[in-house]
């Protein structure tokens, strides 16, 4: 993906987007791993019944990550596509977690990569004027990198902003207008308006960006 063409930059793109790691089962299962530790240091020290209000917290828990997330999840094997979002999502929660054995410094760095990659097919999304097959994808790249721990400022520009808030139909849903069935009366009305994941990556989005509105106007 190094041609300066944007037609062939997106044809490349396109070829590219399936490449790489984690699938959605290998991410789902990596992040339980993550959640699996955290889940027993808050049962660690709860259970421990000589334990204060006072008293000095627990010490952090130890990650212990198995060979097929260490590997799905490595920086030198390049992503694309969800494959990219998902891997950067694990960096995000594993920061969050605070493990003893785990570099936050790399932590860091490692979203700061991972968004850099990001944001190269997002500014390719842009210039094709956001086709409707990669605006689910734009919305969640957008979303992750802007709730990393350095974001870039290209993920807060207001003009990507006003881009996504337009897709929003009469019912304040996002939806993919190719799925079957896109504004015919069901009885699910959520799913006849709605893409659950679309709109639910969309109202994190906008929440998400309103906070750091209220922020920027208390500073």
């Amino acid at each position: 993906m190094m041609d300066d063409d944007p037609q062939a930059l997106m044809e490349s793109y396109l070829e590219a987007i399936d490449a790489g790691g984690p699938s959605e089962l290998q991410s789902d299962e990596c992040l339980s791993e993550l959640l699996v530790n955290e889940s027993e240091n808050e049962f660690n020290s709860t259970g421990n019944s000589n334990s204060t209000p006072n008293s000095a917290p627990p010490p952090a828990k130890r990650l212990i990550l198995s060979r097929e997330c260490s590997a799905a999840m490595s920086l030198r094997k390049r992503s694309y596509g969800y494959h990219l979002t998902h891997k950067l999502l694990f960096y995000i929660v594993l920061a969050r977690q605070r493990f003893a054995n785990v570099d936050r410094a790399f932590v860091a760095d490692g979203q700061r990569t991972l968004c850099e990659q990001i944001l190269h097919e997002s500014d390719l999304i842009a210039r094709f004027d956001f086709p409707d097959l990669f605006r689910d994808l734009f919305m969640e790249q957008v979303l992750l990198c802007a709730l990393a721990d350095a974001p870039l400022l290209e993920f807060t520009n207001p003009a990507w902003l006003g881009a996504i808030v337009s897709w929003q139909n009469g019912e304040g849903c996002f939806k993919y207008y190719g799925e079957e069935g896109d504004g015919v009366i069901g009885p699910n009305a959520l799913t006849t308006h709605c893409s659950t994941h679309m709109s639910g990556v969309g109202a994190a989005l906008l929440g998400l960006f309103a906070r750091l509105q209220l922020v920027q106007q208390r500073e």
